[in-house]
């Protein structure tokens, strides 16, 4: 029974995924639960922190619905929202979000899983970085990126070295930004991971329009529409 349950979990998690990918967030919610329930029931704590790890996802995503339609997935949802306009449904879900994370990271520390830690810090770093903590965001970010690149988790580290470069470009420190962008794009050569490599080249053309060096912007935004054709091609 305990190998059904596990398989059913697994199953339930999957379509979860799948379903959030997709913006059909409230019936993921369901497939994660029943999945978090059965884990819980069958005290299934190899995957309870993976369990918790995605509920505090989709509960973020959920949070922030009521109040931004405009999140942006491309940039990992680093958009800086107006916490003025957060409702009860949005705190709500936030409080499920990060209560969520916790007990992930928690759980991941119980099992001495560095790596899977990290991984849900990323994603605590990132709401942070929407409730307007971004020395916080920064400081998660940092002590993240190094433990995912040594230990392999290549598509976690160019993300996390893509969004902090991300962060830097905002905060103007242009050459943290670009030493991480470029840290970044190095990885995705392994990962093959295009959609990052989009998101790296937007924001290197951005930070050397802004320093006034057009003759970079302009390599960066060939390499750019080089990205998109390959990513074109990819969907097709």
């Amino acid at each position: 029974a305990r190998n059904d349950s596990l398989s059913m979990t697994k199953v339930l998690n999957n379509i979860g995924s799948i379903l959030s990918e997709t913006d059909k967030i409230d019936l993921s919610i369901e497939y994660f639960e029943k999945a978090l329930r059965i884990r819980l029931e069958t005290d299934d704590s190899l995957n309870l922190p993976l369990s918790f790890h995605n509920l505090g996802w989709v509960y973020f995503v959920k949070a922030i619905s009521f109040t931004n339609k405009e999140y942006s997935k491309n940039y990992m949802f680093l958009t800086v929202l107006d916490t003025t306009k957060f409702n009860d449904s949005t705190l709500k879900y936030l409080d499920l979000s990060l209560n969520h994370l916790k007990t992930s990271a928690e759980l991941h520390k119980v099992l001495n899983n560095k790596v899977d830690y990290e991984g849900v810090m990323i994603t605590i770093a990132l709401i942070q970085y929407c409730l307007n903590n971004i020395t916080e965001s920064i400081r998660l970010l940092e002590n993240a990126k190094e433990v995912l690149q040594t230990n392999q988790r290549f598509d976690d580290a160019s993300r996390t070295y893509i969004n902090l470069g991300f962060i830097y470009s905002k905060q103007k420190n242009y050459s943290k930004a670009v030493d991480n962008l470029l840290t970044g794009l190095k990885i995705t050569e392994v990962t093959k991971n295009i959609s990052h490599s989009i998101i790296a080249y937007t924001e290197l053309v951005n930070i050397y329009k802004n320093m006034g060096n057009f003759e970079k912007a302009l390599f960066y935004s060939e390499k750019l529409t080089n990205a998109k054709d390959s990513l074109y091609t990819a969907e097709n």
